[in-house]
């Protein structure tokens, strides 16, 4: 009897201490590690999802599989790593919209960034582009800010929807400059490009891929792009805070978040494999044919984002009174 007591003891011990987390986090990963893409299958965001998993299963061992869950601007998926146990096994490619914005952004959200993601690594960005149609009249964006200032309210931009960055880079410019100009939400860049051309609509802000092709034509003009730093897609094309207006740094950011509570070890582990790849001449060179522009840094580096971006956007929606359901 004694020594039945004594297998019992000893089989709960073992069975305690490989379920604790600092065990989980010895052997892990152990089996396939699922990255939730909260988009459709096809796109960048898919495609970038995509190298960092092919990265990750080759330095750590076990597969790393997308598994696309998009809906309500990514909240879907967020809301499915939210609910997942924190043991590494699911992660979230986030972007600034599930990992802030949203949360700003909803008048109900089933999840809060903040409080239930872990945040892991700041991936990259992707610079905003400032583009009128070619017969504006303005050649800069100095010239553009002093247009729209002469005529206030007559200037119409164009962006991807109520909400989207390219909406708030406009509103953000608003606030900088103090010029007044009529919103025009799309759904998506390509009528964005049609009303540009077609000389429907006077400026846009949006991705900076989308307008390569158009721009060697001659009927849009590139004046500036919103990140601190001129992308390496037109290096030639100045920086708004170049042009005038100070600490302007508009631009969707992409990140790999926890659901909260994932152990420390596992965290530091994903993070430094995905910076050294964005660092990489290989992860540089496939990141910025996506259209990207390759971050990495410390978990502390995303943090530190997170909060920022919800510091920065939260006066300018509630001030525009943005409410989406």
């Amino acid at each position: 009897m004694a020594a039945r007591v004594l297998a019992l003891g000893v089989a709960l011990l073992v069975s305690a201490v490989m379920s604790s987390p600092g065990r989980a986090a010895d052997i892990w990963p152990s089996r396939a590690v699922t990255i939730v893409v909260p988009y459709a299958a096809g796109g960048s965001t898919d495609a970038m999802g995509r190298l960092l998993a092919q990265r990750l299963g080759e330095t750590l061992g076990q597969p790393f599989v997308i598994e696309n869950k998009s809906g309500a601007s990514g909240n879907v998926g967020a809301a499915a790593v939210a609910r997942a146990r924190a043991d590494g096994y699911t992660i979230l490619l986030a972007t600034n919209s599930q990992a802030a914005l949203n949360k700003l952004l909803f008048k109900e959200l089933s999840y809060d960034p903040l409080k239930d993601f872990s945040p892991i690594v700041l991936i990259g960005d992707i610079p905003q582009l400032v583009v009128v149609r070619s017969d504006l009249g303005v050649n800069s964006f100095a010239e553009l800010v002093a247009y729209a200032k002469a005529h206030p309210g007559k200037l119409s931009f164009g962006s991807t929807g109520v909400g989207s960055q390219g909406h708030l880079a406009g509103l953000l410019l608003g606030a900088a400059t103090g010029i007044e100009m009529l919103h025009v939400p799309y759904r998506g860049s390509a009528p964005i490009v049609t009303d540009l051309l077609g000389h429907r609509l006077d400026v846009a802000f949006d991705a900076l891929p989308t307008y390569l092709p158009v721009l060697g034509e001659g009927r849009v003009k590139a004046l500036a792009v919103t990140t601190p730093a001129r992308s390496a897609l037109l290096p030639d094309v100045p920086t708004v805070i170049e042009s005038g207006v100070p600490n302007y740094d508009v631009a969707p950011w992409f990140s790999l978040v926890a659901p909260k509570g994932a152990p420390a070890e596992i965290v530091a582990r994903i993070n430094d494999v995905v910076t050294a790849y964005v660092h990489s001449e290989e992860g540089r060179t496939k990141l910025t044919a996506l259209g990207y522009r390759p971050l990495g840094g410390a978990v502390s580096v995303l943090s530190e984002r997170i909060q920022r971006e919800i510091e920065k956007w939260k006066p300018i929606i509630a001030a525009e009174r943005i409410a989406l359901d």
